[in-house]
């Protein structure tokens, strides 16, 4: 059943519904991943209770191959009111993808899902946020797709270096494709700006500097897109032997994943990024009706033609 929202939210929360194994800290082989349990029930299930509890609706973008093992997971998902969107087929960064093959991944998933749940998939978000500078042709695709908004771009580098677009766009923007972006959130301190609120970011950092990020993002209007995965509520995970570095990342904190959302749940409004898209698209037709209207009433003539590209753009 469609759950009741709360007053009009300003920030997203989004889920990343993939297995512990699908991490690309712990480097275990495609091969392998059959033999393995998703592991998925019990953190789903927990992330569900406590978005009903909140009254609040998610975006979770789930990968392809969890939706083939366990197809009912999604129906669930959906059935409860929240949005479905793509995180592609089997996790393959887009940066070792070429064209074809980022085509194909994208076009098996999001078929997955929509004959699963009946109706259009419209989001996507890449596996370790990977699209950057070199695979900008991505984007281009994914507007050919039938997506109309991404979230995969962190507007700063990471501190590992293995994403973040340095000088991207902070807000969301309509790029010019027609697609809409929706980038990660970032903390400034002093002069420099890192990652925060998504993944292991909402784990390894103080809940103050997650307190600051959203006080940041309100004070300039921007929406914080928070982002989860289901193994990190999961502390009893089968363990990996890995370096330092990404063993912490992976496993700190793992127990203390559930009661920071929860507290974030209590202090802020979220909704689905599909309706944060509407939301942008309606207020900039809103705008470009006004600017036509303007256009037509001083020079006594037809709106520009650039003001109609702008509107045929951002039509739902």
């Amino acid at each position: 059943m469609a759950m009741t929202i709360k007053k009009q939210a300003q920030h997203a929360f989004t889920v990343d519904l993939e297995a512990w194994f699908h991490a690309h800290n712990l480097n275990i082989v495609r091969t392998q991943w059959d033999d393995l349990p998703l592991r998925l029930d019990q953190p789903v299930s927990q992330l569900l209770s406590l978005l009903e509890k909140h009254h609040t609706q998610a975006t979770f973008f789930i990968l392809g191959y969890v939706a083939k093992r366990q197809p009912a997971l999604v129906t669930t998902i959906h059935q409860a009111g929240h949005e479905i969107a793509c995180h592609g087929m089997d996790h393959q960064r887009v940066d070792q993808l070429n064209e074809s093959q980022f085509r194909d991944d994208v076009s098996r998933a999001k078929n997955t899902l929509e004959s699963l749940i009946g109706e259009p998939v419209i989001g996507y978000r890449a596996p370790a946020y990977s699209i950057g500078s070199q695979t900008h042709w991505s984007l281009d695709m994914l507007r050919e797709l039938g997506m109309r908004y991404d979230s995969s771009i962190y507007p700063v580098r990471a501190p590992h270096g293995r994403y973040g677009v340095p000088g991207a766009a902070l807000s969301p923007s309509l790029l010019d494709n027609g697609l809409y972006e929706f980038p990660l959130p970032t903390w400034k301190i002093f002069r420099r700006r890192l990652p925060a609120a998504t993944g292991g970011y909402l784990r390894l950092w103080p809940m103050l500097v997650t307190r600051l990020t959203f006080s940041q993002h309100d004070r300039a209007n921007r929406p914080v897109v928070v982002n989860i995965h289901p193994w990190e509520l999961d502390p009893d995970q089968p363990r990996q032997v890995v370096p330092f570095m990404r063993r912490l990342s992976h496993y700190t904190n793992l127990s203390k994943t559930l009661s920071r959302l929860d507290l974030l749940l209590s202090q802020h409004e979220f909704t689905t990024l599909r309706n944060l898209y509407q939301h942008h698209v309606q207020t900039r037709q809103s705008q470009l009706d006004v600017i036509k209207k303007a256009t037509m009433l001083n020079g006594n003539c037809p709106p520009t033609r650039k003001a109609d590209k702008q509107a045929h753009a951002i039509e739902v």
